[in-house]
């Protein structure tokens, strides 16, 4: 089984069902649902909003509902009809309406103990989780097991919290939680102002770039940012970047916005290439205050970790760029390996062959009208670029009718 997202009645999307590739690009106007559907893979893929209890109810919210949707923000977004389905071969997990009964508890601060109790009957949104494989069905095995009984003074509701170590250990082992880099990113050169100073930040991305941070200390010796052609080091937790033609270090918050936004991908993805731990990287809009040729360079850069490194990618973008870039990678990737590979070397002079990528693991959808449309041409390695020439070619159209009324200019009147 691959792995696969439906949606349905949630915030701008109406009716949406995603196959994930190693390398999945989500393209669409503003607001048509990239980031949603991003940031409900992010919460399809994290253990403790899976397996958290329904029954436990926190003003009149189930606990699934109120952490996992606010986290990420995304607690306007659910209505009545709201439907999400996530399948992988561990697990397969549907997220949907259901009408929970039962007492509510206030709780005295001295004994630990319920005091007041309030009868319920409401509509929540909650997981019913499904496991697959045998090592998904023995995390959750172990995961019973720490459980506290009913009787326990740790059952009631908000007392007992999942084991850091039982996260970092047993979970690990079987989860790949997605890293998310949110288009705000170019603001963690300044994150050690603290949270106030990013504001409408949601906490899971403020915890992102929590992690960021604490990987970037890692790199207290040059390293080359590849994509950028500049090299980073971090000095006493501060970031500093050059040219490597220049000498002198500078702040990377004083550098340029390519270099901000650009910079903490690359850091994380080496980060985790070098711990040889897999990890599923969201970038939203990789092309961010990048010159055309940097976009090349960073899609060629995270196909490269995608099929080396054994990570996963989920783009979200509005450019044609990155499109075109992953589109040649594709085709790189057919011509040298037909016949042979007779043409590989000719192919591997124009790409170098580390950064191929099959075809059949790259997804790549049109956002529109509530929904999702597959605009990779199976039958060739092609992305059908309809949806943004449309674009083109009413800018074309626009150029004509200008240059019509130049030429009648011209022409003294006649047309």
């Amino acid at each position: 089984m691959g792995e696969k997202l439906i949606i349905r009645n949630f915030g701008p999307i109406k009716d949406m069902e995603l196959d994930l590739g190693k390398v999945t690009v989500l393209i669409g106007e503003q607001a048509s649902g990239k980031s949603t559907v991003a940031k409900v893979l992010a919460m399809c893929r994290y253990f403790s909003y899976l397996v958290m209890d329904s029954r436990n109810i926190v003003n009149g919210r189930s606990e699934f509902s109120r952490t996992a949707l606010v986290e990420w923000g995304l607690e306007e977004y659910e209505t009545p009809e709201t439907y999400i389905k996530y399948d992988c071969p561990d697990y397969s997990v549907v997220i949907d309406q259901h009408r929970i009964s039962g007492s509510s508890f206030a709780v005295s601060y001295d004994s630990k103990s319920p005091t007041e109790s309030h009868d319920f009957e409401i509509d929540v949104l909650i997981p019913n989780l499904t496991p697959r494989s045998d090592r998904f069905k023995e995390l959750l095995n172990r995961f019973e097991e720490l459980k506290p009984s009913r009787e326990s003074k740790f059952a009631i509701p908000g007392d007992w919290s999942i084991p850091h170590s039982f996260l970092t250990t047993d979970v690990k082992r079987v989860m790949n939680n997605p890293f998310y880099f949110p288009t705000e990113r170019g603001l963690q050169s300044i994150f050690s102002l603290g949270k106030s100073s990013i504001q409408n930040l949601s906490d899971s991305l403020y915890n992102q770039f929590a992690l960021l941070d604490r990987i970037s200390k890692e790199y207290n010796s040059e390293t080359e940012i590849e994509p950028l052609n500049i090299q980073y080091r971090n000095e006493n937790g501060v970031g500093y970047v050059k040219k490597k033609s220049e000498e002198r270090f500078y702040r990377l918050s004083s550098g340029a916005s390519g270099y901000q936004s650009a910079t903490p991908i690359v850091l994380a993805v080496d980060y985790y290439s070098t711990i040889s731990r897999k990890r599923t990287f969201v970038v939203e809009e990789p092309e961010q205050n990048l010159f055309p040729e940097a976009q090349k360079k960073l899609v060629e850069f995270l196909v490269d970790a995608a099929v080396n490194d054994k990570h996963q990618m989920l783009f979200t973008t509005h450019s044609p760029y990155i499109l075109s870039a992953l589109e040649n990678l594709m085709y790189a990737h057919k011509l040298g390996n037909i016949e042979g590979r007779k043409y590989a070397e000719r192919v591997e002079n124009i790409i170098a062959e580390k950064y191929w990528i099959d075809q059949n693991e790259v997804s790549v959808y049109a956002l529109e009208n509530g929904g999702a449309r597959s605009i990779v041409l199976r039958d060739e390695p092609m992305i059908d670029k309809e949806y943004i020439d449309s674009v083109s070619n009413i800018l074309n159209a626009e150029f004509d009718h200008l240059l019509s009324i130049d030429v009648e200019r011209e022409n003294g009147g006649k047309s």
